[in-house]
């Protein structure tokens, strides 16, 4: 009997054990409920979910909204407050904020009751402002741009000292204060590469940029309507100019030399960090060799040594009566170009690699290089990625689409097989009576693709957002590109089964 007992009592104790186990086990679960390796926050229904890429979702609908913005730090509203959470889900802050700003090197502003603060992701004051100092953007190269009284200038975070100070050290007189000797710009933008785009207000009340480097010099004199920051070495500038166009005439199919006409529109130019032009040698009146700019009436950013420009033409079916053209029709199209960092086109030596004459729609988005591929972000009836070897030289139109990866399947048993998502698809934004054929034909031909970036989330890849319509809803995807046995693919990282994504 007492065996028994010590037995009996020996199986208690281990029952305990093993329900306190369980018990701790399911506390854990609970409290650390969030989703693993996120890649992004998606909508679906109007709800917010951070997504990963197994397609596990983590509902957001606790919170009035979030904040568009996707990285290790996220913002969220509730009760008219705003707080941060981890991209997993896990609270970081409580939500007590007026406003917030993101996170970015670690740091973050926010404000309560009309002081600004920053933070970091401990929720820990690092630095107060004073003198009714505030701003609304994130940290840049240890740059933050902060304003006062419609004024803008740069706070400085030092990394050896854990410290802040101003950009500029030194005040501009005696009469002016060291605060105020910062605060001389009306526009600041984010630092970039070592330098930054500012701006100020002419007599004119016209907004003027330039450039600066991270210890607060101007670059150079030169002043512009229009600038973006330096990328491999150039920046796009522009001015708004009295443009000169040249003239195609529709029943001769061919440009017509004796005509031009004129446009007001922004004339865009590459600039180095020296204040130099990409630029092409000219004569003048007097005989003399001197250095033009290209300008363009559309230009990019230089991506991998390359960059998509565009000039401006007008379409005229045909002469008049009186031996002129009808400019009222306003018939303008940008007729697009590749160039290298030279200036000089890529693929032909009159600058025209596409043709856009006649009337029909055709727009590129950007142009970069892949391996040894060029790659082309077109729309001509719906948007395509188009790619050519790099050694192909000087044709009229050097393209060819890149295919995704869904048209190697022709049945819909492959096709569900290798893509399971389609029969959500099916169920979600089709009538119900359609094939996995008909989801193919649709989400293969998107109404717009974003540009390419690469996330450090999606495994530094180069990605972009589709949008894509199949009779009931528009629906979002992220797809990318692939080099496949030396073939290029395009396939979907994310499904398009979402209503919104940001990534």
């Amino acid at each position: 009997m007492d065996k028994f007992l010590h037995i009996l009592k020996k199986s208690y104790l281990i029952l305990i054990v093993i329900i306190f186990t369980f018990s701790l086990s399911s506390c854990k679960h609970e409290e650390t409920n969030y989703l693993s390796d996120p890649v992004a926050i998606v909508y679906k229904n109007n709800i917010p979910y951070l997504l990963n890429l197994k397609g596990e979702l983590l509902s957001l609908e606790k919170y009035d909204s979030v904040i568009p913005y996707f990285d290790d730090v996220i913002i969220v509203k509730k009760n008219n407050s705003f707080g941060y959470i981890k991209n997993t889900g896990e609270p970081i802050t409580e939500i007590i904020y007026d406003e917030a700003y993101p996170f970015s090197e670690n740091k973050a502003v926010v404000s309560i009751d009309n002081e600004f603060f920053i933070i970091d992701k401990n929720g820990e004051k690092l630095y107060s402002f004073s003198d009714d100092i505030s701003s609304n953007g994130y940290f840049s190269e240890n740059l933050l741009v902060i304003q006062k009284d419609n004024k803008q200038g740069y706070l400085k975070y030092d990394e050896a000292t854990s410290s802040f100070n101003y950009l500029i050290t030194t005040q501009i007189d005696e009469e002016t204060s060291l605060l105020d000797s910062n605060l001389i710009y009306d526009y600041c933008g984010n630092f970039e590469n070592g330098f930054a785009v500012v701006g100020n207000l002419n007599q004119n009340n016209e907004l003027k940029y330039t450039h600066i480097d991270d210890k607060g010099n101007r670059l150079y004199e030169l002043e512009w309507d229009f600038a973006n920051n330096f990328v491999e070495g150039f920046a796009v500038v522009g001015n708004m100019i009295d443009y000169t166009v040249k003239i195609y005439c529709g029943n001769k199919n061919d440009f017509d030399p004796n005509f031009t006409t004129n446009a007001m529109t922004m004339g865009y130019m590459y600039i180095s960090p020296e204040g130099e032009y990409v630029s092409y040698p000219s004569i003048d009146e007097e005989g003399n060799e001197i250095v033009e700019p290209y300008v363009y009436a559309a230009a990019n950013d230089f991506k991998d040594g390359v960059a998509l420009v565009a000039n401006l033409y007008f379409y005229a079916d045909s002469l008049l009566y009186n031996d002129n053209y009808d400019y009222s029709t306003k018939k303008y199209f940008y007729n697009y170009d590749c160039i290298k960092s030279d200036g000089k086109s890529i693929f032909s030596e009159n600058g025209i690699f596409q043709n856009n004459w006649g009337g029909a729609l055709c727009i590129y988005k950007e142009f970069f290089q892949l391996g040894d591929y060029y790659i082309a972000n077109y729309y001509s009836a719906s948007w395509q990625i188009l790619s050519t070897d790099i050694e192909i030289s000087n044709p009229t139109f050097p393209f060819i689409a890149v295919e995704f990866d869904l048209k190697n399947y022709k049945t819909d048993e492959e096709l569900i097989q290798n893509f399971p998502w389609i029969t959500e698809y099916l169920n979600s934004f089709t009538y119900g009576s359609q094939s996995a054929s008909y989801v193919v034909d649709h989400v293969t031909i998107p109404y717009n693709i974003t540009s390419f970036s690469t996330s450090k989330f999606l495994g530094n890849k180069l990605v972009a957002k589709t949008q894509v319509y199949s009779g009931i809803d528009d629906t979002c995807g992220i797809i990318t590109i692939n080099l496949i046995d030396d073939k290029l693919e395009l396939s979907y990282l994310i499904p398009p089964l979402y209503d919104e994504i940001i990534y």
